[in-house]
């Protein structure tokens, strides 16, 4: 295999980048300065600028360059892809799988973002294809010298690879897809390699080479989504890959549905998970657990010529640092390692030791996704005067109620049947035909004490007369107690010292202290009644007397 590597530096802030050069079989001058292996590359970049190193020629490659080992720190947060701009090798035969000797392929582009060093791990599971005759290719780089890699066999014997030196590439070549751990981080590599080909060498199968970056297990999510890529001139077909615990399978969501019967299940050597493939269909999709569990979902498609491999997604938290405890700013979902046991929100809060830890819930994940599903149908009700139909019955999506992001019931909440006119009390009047202050078909519902007139179908109104509440069923309630006037703002405690005789003015009832306000007056009044009856007396008798002495 021939390289002609390359690497991109993409950042969307102010970043100083310096590049430690790892180069075998070449230098290069940039800005009048030549670099050779050892060397410090440094530049500025602004936000949005791209850096590129790139040994790219339009010819037969002859000879390999590598920039294996070559490390790059940023000032800020950056992006970094890598790969080779002329990928060359010779081909396999689909019959014999071994090289066969024809011309050299060239001219393919493979690259992938590089995985930061704070999230590369220590265990990982290798991961296969389907809709190919030759297996991709897995292969670790270490991050330190003296390195061990361990797999397992099936019954349990273990397998060893030791690499002395820090930054060095080696092919994972153990047989099948295993579970393996390392004691010091990797950063581990899938790389699917050129079709095979027919004796007269055309190709024999679909893809091209790719690269795709194997997630190690502590970063699995619990919810994917993707779309599969536009179209092209000759369609892929696109293909989902899953790599999950087995006894977590049954909890697992397809599109909402269960995982159809055309996965192809495997198990994995070494450890109790299952690698999962199936040809998915062009669109958007999501995978999810009913309850909580963790798993890998790579996403590639396969067409002449032309390949894809990506991951679906993974955890982006850093378990290749020293971690802190962090149990008293926890929160659900968080995604951080807060008991420091490399595992990301793997407890559910329910008062136990989920993780068998000695811990009680020390490390919250979200509660489990959950769609919403319809409930029993209710009555049917008769519309039969207004609509189309004469019956009419709907159903609510609670059972259960969509939570945790879940996706709300599919399909119509209302269902329509055609009786007999005189089964469904035939002539109500249709609801827009009713006049101001009723509602519902028929007419049958008051709305009289809304501002403005109702909505004819379900009684909302905008406001309330005053002394009057609930616009969403027609004003049909009186102010609660103790309250009165418009919107029921009004305080009859603060008023009258007691409830309020009525609720739109909130006029206040008779009290003993407005009784004696009349009792004052009478007893005023009183004295002076007499008064005037004695002096009416008197003169009566003045007068008497005097028509006497006539």
């Amino acid at each position: 295999m021939k390289l002609r590597p390359s690497v991109q530096v993409v950042t969307d802030v102010v970043n100083i980048v310096e590049i430690h050069l790892k180069i075998i079989g070449a230098s290069f001058n940039y800005l009048g300065v030549r670099y050779r292996n050892g060397d410090v590359l440094t530049t500025n970049l602004r936000g949005g600028e791209a850096f590129t190193l790139a040994f790219c020629r339009r010819s037969p490659v002859h000879s390999e360059i590598t920039l294996e080992g070559t490390r790059i720190n940023c000032s800020a947060h950056c992006g970094v892809i890598s790969g080779n701009c002329l990928h060359a090798r010779m081909p396999m035969n689909c019959a014999t799988k071994r090289e066969q000797w024809v011309q050299m392929i060239t001219g393919d582009i493979i690259a992938e973002m590089l995985m930061p060093l704070e999230t590369l791990g220590t265990e990982f599971i290798t991961i296969n294809v389907i809709g190919r005759i030759l297996l991709g290719e897995v292969k670790a780089m270490t991050t330190e010298p003296k390195t061990r890699i361990t797999a397992f066999e099936a019954d349990g014997k273990e397998l060893y690879m030791d690499i002395e030196e820090s930054w060095t590439t080696r092919l994972i070549d153990w047989n099948g897809t295993r579970y393996f751990k390392s004691d010091k981080p990797l950063s581990v590599i899938y790389l699917m390699i050129p079709a095979c080909r027919l004796d007269n060498g055309r190709p024999g199968e679909d893809g091209d080479p790719s690269l795709c970056n194997i997630i190690p297990t502590p970063l699995f999510y619990d919810n994917y989504i993707w779309s599969t890529p536009a179209a092209r001139a000759v369609e892929p077909k696109n293909f989902v890959c899953l790599v999950i615990k087995t006894v977590d399978k049954v909890h697992l969501r397809f599109d909402d549905l269960e995982v159809p019967d055309t996965m192809q299940w495997n198990s994995v050597i070494g450890a109790p998970y299952e690698i999962g493939n199936m040809e998915v269909a062009r669109g958007t999709h999501t995978l999810y657990g009913t309850q909580l569990i963790k798993f890998g979902c790579y996403i590639y498609g396969l067409a002449m010529f032309y390949s894809y491999m990506n991951p679906a997604g993974f955890i982006t938290s850093e378990i290749n640092v020293k971690c802190t405890t962090s149990f008293d700013n926890m929160n659900p979902g968080d995604l951080i390692d807060n008991d420091c046991d490399q595992r990301i929100d793997e407890e559910i809060k329910d008062g136990l030791d989920n993780d068998k830890d000695n811990l009680i819930d020390e490390d919250l994940a979200k509660p489990p996704r959950r769609n919403g599903g319809w409930g029993e149908w209710l009555e049917w009700e008769c519309v039969t005067g207004c609509l189309n139909y004469n019956f009419r019955r709907v159903r609510l999506c609670d059972n259960p109620a969509p939570e945790n992001e879940g996706d709300d019931c599919q399909g119509n909440e209302f269902d329509v049947k055609g009786q007999n006119e005189r089964d469904c009390g035939f002539g109500k009047m249709c609801p827009t035909d009713c006049p101001v202050g009723r509602w519902h078909y028929g007419c049958e519902k008051s709305c009289e004490n809304c501002e403005q007139d109702c909505d004819k179908f379900n009684g909302n109104c905008t406001t309330c007369r005053p002394g009057f509440t609930d616009a969403a069923s027609g004003c049909s309630q009186s102010c609660p107690q103790y309250t009165f006037g418009a919107r029921c703002s009004g305080n009859c405690i603060t008023k009258c010292m007691t409830e309020c005789v009525d609720k739109i003015s909130g006029a206040c009832p008779p009290t003993p202290t407005n009784n004696m306000k009349y009792l004052w007056w009478l007893l005023l009044l009183l004295p002076i009644a007499i008064g005037i009856v004695y002096l009416l007396r008197k003169q009566s008798e003045i007068a008497a007397n005097a028509e006497g002495e006539r």
